[in-house]
C-alpha cells in the first residue's frame, strides 16, 4: 500500500482539515465551506494565542484578544459578554491556584 506524501509545511504551519459524510459539497446555500472556514480559523486563533511568547501574549494582550472575538461575534447577532476576573478577586471567587501563581509571578 502506497503512503500519500504530505507537503512540507512552513515553519509555525496549522493545517486543518476536514471531512463530510456526504461527497456532494457546493459552493452554494448551505454549503459545508463556511462552517468549515470558520472552525479552522479557530484552530488557528488558538495556535496563534498558545505558541505565542508570554511577553507578547501578557495578559493585558490576552484580554484585548477576547474582546476582539466578542466584537466579532457580536457583529454577528451573537450574545457575548467578556468577563475579566483579576487580583484579589481570583481568590475571593475560588480560583485560588490561579492567584497563587499570578502572586508569584509579580
Amino acid at each position: 500500500q502506497q503512503k500519500l506524501r504530505q507537503p512540507a509545511e512552513p515553519r509555525g504551519c496549522v493545517r486543518v482539515g476536514f471531512a463530510t459524510r456526504s461527497a456532494a459539497i457546493s459552493d452554494g446555500a448551505g454549503s459545508v465551506y463556511g462552517p468549515c472556514a470558520k472552525a479552522a480559523a479557530g484552530v488557528r486563533l488558538a495556535a496563534r494565542l498558545v505558541d505565542a511568547p508570554p511577553e507578547q501574549l501578557t495578559t493585558t494582550a490576552f484580554v484585548q484578544e477576547a474582546g476582539a472575538v466578542a466584537a466579532r461575534l457580536r457583529e454577528q447577532g451573537r450574545e457575548v459578554l467578556v468577563e475579566v476576573i483579576s487580583g484579589d478577586e481570583l481568590r475571593e471567587r475560588g480560583y485560588g491556584g490561579l492567584y497563587g501563581v499570578g502572586k508569584a509571578a509579580t
